[in-house]
C-alpha cells in the first residue's frame, strides 16, 4: 500500500467517537473487489459487505485496510481458527451493536493498493503530484 494518509486524523477521529474500531474508508472504481462500508452522516456503520455483487453494491465507499482498533477488538477474535476481519470481525460487530465507524479519505490523502502490477505502475505516475501537493 503506497499512502499518505494522515493518521492523527484517523485517530482523532476514533477518539472522539469512542469507538472500538475505526475503518479508514477510500472510494473506489470497482467496488465488487472489495469489502464495501455504508456510513451514516456521523460517521457510524450502518451496513458492511464483503466483495458483493454487481446487484448487491450499494455504495463506492470501501475498507482501506486502514483500522485504528482499541485493544478490547481482541476478545472479538477466535482462538485456533481461521479468521477474516472482512468476512468476520466486522459484520459480527455489525450485529452485536459494538461502535464501528467509518473515516473517509481527505481529499489531499492518497491511497493506493500496489499489490498489482497495474496499480504499482499507476502509482509510479500517479505519486510525484501526491508529493508535489502534500496532506497537512
Amino acid at each position: 500500500m503506497l499512502t499518505n494518509l494522515n493518521y492523527d486524523r484517523l485517530i482523532r477521529f476514533q477518539r472522539s467517537k469512542r469507538t472500538l474500531l475505526t475503518l479508514s474508508l477510500c472510494h473506489v472504481y470497482n467496488p465488487t473487489q472489495v469489502g464495501l462500508a455504508g456510513i451514516d452522516d456521523q460517521g457510524q456503520v450502518i451496513r458492511f459487505l464483503e466483495k458483493p455483487e454487481p446487484e448487491e453494491v450499494f455504495t463506492d465507499l470501501a475498507n482501506s485496510g486502514i483500522l485504528i482498533c482499541e485493544p478490547a477488538i481482541l476478545s472479538h477474535i477466535p482462538q485456533g481458527t481461521l479468521w477474516d476481519v472482512g468476512h468476520d470481525l466486522l459484520p459480527d460487530l455489525l450485529g452485536t451493536g459494538e461502535p464501528l465507524h467509518g473515516l473517509p479519505l481527505a481529499p489531499d490523502e492518497y491511497l493506493i493498493h500496489i499489490g498489482t502490477i497495474e496499480n504499482y505502475e499507476r502509482a509510479q505516475h500517479e505519486w510525484p503530484e501526491v508529493q508535489a501537493h502534500p496532506s497537512s
